[in-house]
């Protein structure tokens, strides 16, 4: 009688850890099916918002419009960008922009990250002198009346745009950079 009893516990305890194991593999098969819903959705998101736009397209030229360095000297975008470049279009305002600034400025002053970032807003709040120090002042562009964000169709921030060599367009990004693995943030890029 002893020995059916220690058997009916060895099969409940399996039973038992099958249910929990069954419960932990559908928990993680709906979040990952959730995360591809929503890289699918940012996808489709970027891709509308593109459509939208009128003049920036991937694979064209981006505008080598004139815009103000932090200094006041106005100069063409393409003096400001290399190969890898990512022009970044922020705000003030933004909390999601304000962090994406501080994170790449983080990276940009210990010299570990492999693009150029250019930021571009309306107004930021420092002094050009705050950013020479650490030799910052170069990745900070302003857009006086928003004229460039308005040209290309800009509605929302942080909206990155990668270039490749020539100011070619090779993606867009809505939303904050991943600096943890570029790559990571390319996925919901559009390209």
């Amino acid at each position: 009688m002893a020995g059916r009893r220690f058997s009916w516990y060895k099969s409940a305890s399996l039973v038992l850890g099958c249910a929990i194991l069954a419960y932990v593999l559908a928990t993680s098969a709906a979040s990952l099916i959730l995360k591809h819903r929503e890289d699918l959705s940012q996808r489709q998101r970027t891709a509308r918002l593109l459509e939208e736009m009128g003049t920036l397209r991937i694979g064209q030229p981006f505008p080598n419009d004139t815009i103000e360095r932090l200094t006041g000297v106005s100069v063409p975008i393409r003096d400001l960008v290399s190969e890898h470049s990512v022009i970044m279009f922020v705000n003030q305002d933004c909390g999601v922009c304000e962090a994406q600034i501080a994170d790449i400025w983080h990276e940009l002053a210990a010299g570990r990250l492999s693009f150029n970032p250019i930021f571009v807003a309306d107004y930021f709040p420092f002094e050009a002198g705050a950013l020479s120090e650490v030799a910052l002042e170069r990745h900070f562009a302003y857009d006086r009346g928003s004229v460039l964000r308005t040209r290309l169709g800009v509605r929302s921030v942080p909206f990155n745009v990668f270039l490749g060599s020539d100011l070619i367009v090779d993606s867009v990004l809505v939303g904050r950079i991943s600096l943890s693995s570029m790559s990571a943030s390319s996925s919901t890029a559009v390209r």
